[in-house]
């Protein structure tokens, strides 16, 4: 463990501690400057005394604050600190019977003007301290409600591979059997490892480039099988980026997108590159020409969006296009 999180995991134990330490050291070196005179037993036991006097007080309204919400938990904290006051200040000058030095160079009123002080001190730290852990605790809970949000999203952005997908694979392989096409096994076989891989991402948010590559490798020769000579693909991917990661089916989806909205005929092929711009991204391009009364792929790329915010990556998907060309890059990490 590194000591910032060592220092926030005891946090509660130690900022007390040196608050009520060195509090004490304060008053003395501000009230007593002549310590020959009164002596360092005496000034020990005065040290003593405050220590003891703020730790009861520091837990005294910690106790307060964490146990009561709201209006309750002011209503009860100051009358409380009033008493705790009053039974202090007389403590105090019962055993300060005997440290007459002290008692006339420090009236007891003064000592009580200070601890006010350090009462009021603990109560700004201990409200900051609490609505600090509140929001920690309320932006916790709300990562684990965004995580099972985009889990459930990541299962359906999955399962868009699957309906008319599967259909449109199927009509494909029909009439390449119908044809006597030589590829039809090859088909098959590519067409179960696409679904063998969906199902075994199944509860990955992320995924080794190269792992993202061989699923779309089986996931293109379908396209291909389908739009025959209308699709050209083009990876451009060096090996040194393959132990990168990226969001799970991330690839999948672009050229998914790309081949959903945009026409896609011998006449009309569209060219589809997969390459690197930098060595920590990966861009898909295509050329543009789009389809008439296709719904927006902004959900898609607004998912990827947000499985990049959720992992703390900002910035993770960058959009450009203009009248010939449409490119998506994401970040690789």
């Amino acid at each position: 463990m590194s000591p910032i999180n060592a220092l926030k995991k005891y946090r509660e134990l130690i900022l007390p501690l040196v608050i009520c330490l060195v509090i004490p050291w304060l008053d003395i070196i501000n009230s007593f400057p002549n310590w020959e005179a009164i002596g360092v037993g005496q000034l020990m036991l005065h040290w003593l005394r405050l220590f003891l006097i703020l730790m009861s007080l520091w837990y005294a309204n910690a106790f307060i604050i964490n146990r009561f919400k709201g209006r309750l938990k002011w209503l009860i904290i100051f009358p409380i600190n009033i008493l705790l006051l009053a039974v202090i200040t007389n403590l105090y000058l019962f055993f300060g019977i005997g440290a007459s030095e002290l008692i006339y160079m420090q009236p007891p009123w003064f000592v009580v003007i200070r601890v006010c002080l350090a009462v009021l001190l603990f109560i700004t730290i201990q409200a900051s301290e609490r609505n600090i852990k509140q929001n920690e605790r309320l932006k916790t809970e709300n990562y684990a409600l965004q995580t099972e949000n985009y889990k459930a999203q990541l299962d359906q952005l999955k399962k868009q591979v699957n309906p008319h997908f599967l259909f449109n694979s199927l009509s494909t392989l029909q009439t390449m059997i119908r044809a006597g096409n030589d590829r039809s096994e090859e088909f098959v076989f590519q067409l179960s490892d696409v679904y063998r891989r969906l199902l075994q991402t199944k509860e990955d948010n992320t995924i080794a480039l190269k792992e993202e590559l061989e699923f779309l490798e089986a996931y293109l020769y379908l396209l291909k099988s389908r739009h025959d000579e209308g699709l050209e693909v083009i990876l451009d991917i060096p090996k040194e980026a393959y132990d990168l990661s990226l969001p799970s089916f991330g690839l999948q989806l672009l050229v998914e997108n790309a081949t959903k909205h945009n026409i896609i005929s011998e006449k009309r092929s569209l060219k589809i590159h997969i390459f690197q711009k930098e060595p920590n991204s990966i861009t898909v391009s295509n050329n543009l020409q789009l389809k008439k009364n296709v719904p927006s792929l902004g959900v898609g790329l607004n998912n990827l969006r947000k499985r990049y915010e959720l992992m703390n990556i900002e910035e993770g998907v960058l959009v450009e296009q203009d009248d010939k060309k449409f490119s998506v890059t994401l970040k690789l990490f």
